[in-house]
């Protein structure tokens, strides 16, 4: 048996070495030289491996979380504490059966979430037992314990917080749970048509002459969650393969349908020190802020749900009616 001194760094070559005791004097013996030479890795540790759903940082020691494993679908990995580079073999926990796969997780306000496509869990840190080595870690870094949440995340990109407050894509609509508590659906009582319940095909909405069309759930990757700025940014892909944003005033609780002269596929919450806007990034290539100068052609509409308080003859007023108008720089 040999072990490999590097990293192998060629796809047809491999070195390794031994360390055998020759007239008791440990000697480092290579292998004989060999051309198409077999040979078997009984037990790998397979380096470089990266997950596609990543979220982080916790608070205070800054870990990394991710899922995704293509091998171990129901497993929660997270980093080293302060060095997200390095993820050794201590660092995991089997959450769900293959089955069940995880869908991705998020983390806000000192908890994490992470979901499968049925349901979701709360990540805590775990103070009491845990014990971090030069190996690893000995004992387990999080206490997780299964949510208030009935439905579990079912397009993996499309999830985002703000505070306490984590949004996402479920089977039959747009969720939101408060610190992991039962969630509650903001697209009921405005957008219910557009998703699937009960075997029901998703239909388009239709408000003031124009048409919303539904999300396209079978291209899951294109679905798209941020919270900026007070507002929650949905990008999707539509049932025609065009480019939608719906965007829902966290404060108000209002929806309102996003027109963009180049279509945004993602949207994005602009970090600095002195700055607090939006990005976009474009199906035209380009990445653009939102602003409230430029010569773009922009609109919105404004999605309101109908009712006739039991009464379809009387006219009624409900309230007042607001408008925000931003433009891509």
């Amino acid at each position: 048996a040999y072990t490999l001194n590097t990293r192998p760094t060629s796809t047809t070559q491999l070195t390794a070495t031994n360390v055998d005791l020759v007239n008791g004097i440990e000697t480092v013996v290579v292998p004989p030289d060999a051309s198409n030479a077999p040979y078997e890795i009984s037990e790998p540790i397979l380096a470089a491996q990266p997950l596609p759903y990543i979220w982080g940082p916790t608070d205070n020691v800054n870990f990394y979380l991710g899922c995704g494993d293509p091998l171990r679908p129901g497993t929660l990995y997270w980093s080293k504490g302060n060095n997200p580079d390095s993820a050794p073999d201590t660092n995991q926990q089997d959450i769900t059966s293959p089955s069940e796969p995880l869908q991705n997780g998020c983390w806000s306000s000192g908890f994490g979430m992470v979901f499968s496509p049925e349901r979701a869990w709360v990540v805590w840190p775990n103070y009491f037992n845990a014990l971090a080595t030069i190996q690893g870690t000995e004992g387990s870094t999080w206490s997780i314990q299964l949510s208030g949440c009935r439905r579990g995340l079912y397009m993996p990109r499309a999830i985002a917080t703000e505070g306490a407050n984590v949004f996402y894509r479920a089977k039959d609509g747009i969720c939101v749970s408060v610190a992991g508590g039962p969630e509650e659906s903001i697209t009921d009582k405005d957008l219910y048509n557009l998703f699937p319940h009960e075997g029901m095909v998703p239909q388009p909405a239709t408000r003031g002459g124009y048409t919303v069309m539904p999300p396209d759930d079978t291209q899951p990757q294109a679905q798209r969650m941020c919270v900026a700025s007070g507002y929650l940014y949905y990008d999707y892909m539509d049932t025609t393969n065009t480019p939608r944003t719906l965007v829902y005033d966290v404060a108000a609780g209002g929806w309102v349908w996003d027109k963009y002269q180049y279509p945004a596929t993602v949207h994005t919450l602009e970090e600095g020190p002195t700055v607090n806007g939006v990005l976009t990034g474009c199906s035209d290539g380009s990445i653009r802020p939102l602003n409230n100068t430029g010569s773009e052609v922009g609109s919105v509409v404004v999605l309101v749900p109908a009712g006739d308080a039991g009464d379809a003859r009387a006219q009624k007023h409900w309230g007042d009616v607001y408008v925000e108008v931003g433009q891509h720089a």
